[in-house]
């Protein structure tokens, strides 16, 4: 059951850097900030239909999964993998993040609870 939370979290954490990245390239004018200005980035689009899909598999997880487990999981696999997404799409550090994670604490966090 915890393997799909951690896949959850994945698709999240992933898809969170993703669309951040596609909203930073796209180009706009300062006054347009409206819905159909997003809708109209197809990058954007496409990594929020990917992150609604792990949505979908987190409302079948929660039908049969202990929620004092699924929840603390996925929301701790979410964070480390947003991380590794925006590494991977070479998101700076430091500059718009106004946090710095800590990967050991949540690693903890969900090795505790399985």
């Amino acid at each position: 059951m915890w393997e799909r939370c951690v896949l959850v979290g994945a698709v999240w954490g992933f898809t969170n850097a993703w669309m951040r990245l596609a909203d930073a390239r796209y180009v706009r004018s300062e006054t347009d900030n409206s819905l159909k200005s997003m809708l109209l980035n197809w990058r954007w689009v496409l990594a929020f239909l990917a992150n609604q899909s792990g949505s979908l598999l987190f409302y079948v997880i929660l039908k049969e999964a202990d929620l004092s487990v699924a929840v603390p999981v996925t929301q701790a696999t979410t964070l480390v993998f947003t991380v590794l997404g925006a590494i991977l799409l070479g998101e700076p550090f430091g500059g718009n993040i106004p946090c710095k994670p800590e990967p050991l604490s949540t690693g903890l966090i969900v090795f505790e609870l399985t």
